[in-house]
């Protein structure tokens, strides 16, 4: 083992020599490493938590898989430049869960089935987005007004793998504009049944428009920008979020990962209480997921930062759960189980240390090194800012740039 393994971590060259298949390298890499003295023990990696739970046994005697498979065909619906909870409904259409009336009259047999816009035929998933003569007024209007190209409507259809195999294909922005389009005509649907509303394509179409361009502006609006011209006070439903520099003669460690199809990195910025950056670091984790590849960041820059001296240090990250466990508010998965006692381990070496959840405004340099990450082989350190992009970033969060993130 020792022939693969230098200074805790992998040593790629030595595998190159012995594995000729880089798809089982990048496997190898991605398996995390501990970096201090943790005892070997037991998991049960059918549950989150690692521990053993009758209803993940219940489903592997069934032959039903419920791990995680980095090879999943709808990963990319989360690389979608829209708003988080139109990600989760995108990815409630790829496994056929959307509470449509067909799936629960199927499984509880006490609704009417029928389609609430065209009230013809068995509402299903293909049916209320391809198949209903009121639903297909909005493709058509997209269409009319050139907002999706005419593709979308050739090769519209929403069987299951079939129907974003081909979409995954599109561009980016007509991803995006399909998402707000699907997410309208679903709100719409909603608005007909619970709210006795009567559908309107072309109002559907609006709204659709109207959800695209906030988004697309609301990362890049600054505050004065977002006040220019409003008549109505936006604090009821916007948030503004800077990078704050930590306390006098603190460090603040920021990092994130990235995932781009199995391909997992990450990055960490170390600067101090000025804003000036002290060390930037990027490292290749092979094929694993984006919580781990999250978690080996976080190491790494509590690493670095120990191997340097710093004794006051503020972490602050955009991943929620790692944060948590970081902090012992929630339980640890067990995919990062060690991870997170290495960086605890690593901590006791610290005189003070601050733990912060924050949102991806206040964490952009850390996020441009994650996709940087992707570029190189193995790992980056260093002590200056070799990029321009980067060097504009740091600058801009030191001189308090304020972004507005749109409310839910």
């Amino acid at each position: 083992m020792n022939l693969y393994v230098q200074n805790q971590q992998w040593n790629v060259s030595k595998l190159d020599q012995y594995i000729s298949r880089g798809d089982i390298i990048q496997k190898i890499i991605g398996v995390p490493l501990p970096i201090t003295a943790i005892s070997d023990s037991y998991c049960w990696g059918l549950s989150a938590s690692g521990k053993f739970t009758t209803k993940s046994a219940t489903w592997l005697a069934h032959d039903h898989s419920i791990i995680e498979d980095p090879n999943w065909c709808f990963r990319w619906i989360w690389q979608i430049d829209t708003i988080p909870k139109i990600k989760v409904f995108l990815w409630q259409m790829c496994l056929n869960v959307l509470p449509v009336r067909g799936t629960l009259f199927r499984r509880l047999g006490q609704f009417d089935p029928q389609c609430p816009l065209c009230l013809n035929e068995v509402e299903t998933i293909d049916h209320l987005f391809e198949g209903c003569s009121t639903s297909n007024i909005v493709w058509s209007l997209a269409i009319k007004h050139r907002w999706i190209p005419q593709q979308v409507l050739r090769d519209r259809s929403f069987n299951g793998h079939q129907t974003f195999g081909i979409w995954e294909k599109l561009d980016s922005r007509t991803m995006q504009r399909l998402s707000f389009l699907l997410w309208s005509i679903w709100k719409a649907r909603n608005a007909v049944i619970f709210q006795n509303e009567v559908f309107n394509p072309l109002k559907c179409l609006i709204k659709a428009k109207r959800l695209s361009t906030e988004w697309s502006i609301r990362t890049c609006m600054s505050v004065d920008d977002f006040f220019q011209g409003t008549s109505s006070t936006p604090f009821k439903t916007h948030q503004f979020i800077r990078w704050q520099p930590p306390n006098p003669f603190w460090i603040k460690l920021n990092f994130d990962g990235s995932l781009q199809n199995t391909s997992t990195v990450g990055g960490f910025i170390l600067r101090d209480w000025r804003g000036a950056s002290l060390m930037t670091g990027a490292s290749n984790y092979g094929a694993s997921s984006i919580l781990v590849a999250e978690g080996r960041t976080l190491r790494d820059g509590v690493h670095a930062a120990i191997m340097v001296g710093y004794s006051r240090l503020q972490i602050e990250g955009d991943n929620l759960i790692v944060i948590e466990a970081l902090q012992g508010k929630a339980a640890i998965p067990w995919r990062i189980n060690y991870i997170i006692e290495d960086v605890r381990n690593l901590l006791i070496q610290v005189d003070q240390v601050v733990i912060k959840h924050i949102y991806r405004e206040a964490n952009m340099a850390a996020d441009w090194l994650s996709k940087y990450g992707h570029s190189i082989s193995n790992a980056m350190l260093a002590t200056d800012l070799c990029h321009p992009e980067l060097r504009n970033i740091v600058r801009d969060d030191m001189l308090g740039r304020t972004l507005a993130r749109r409310g839910a």
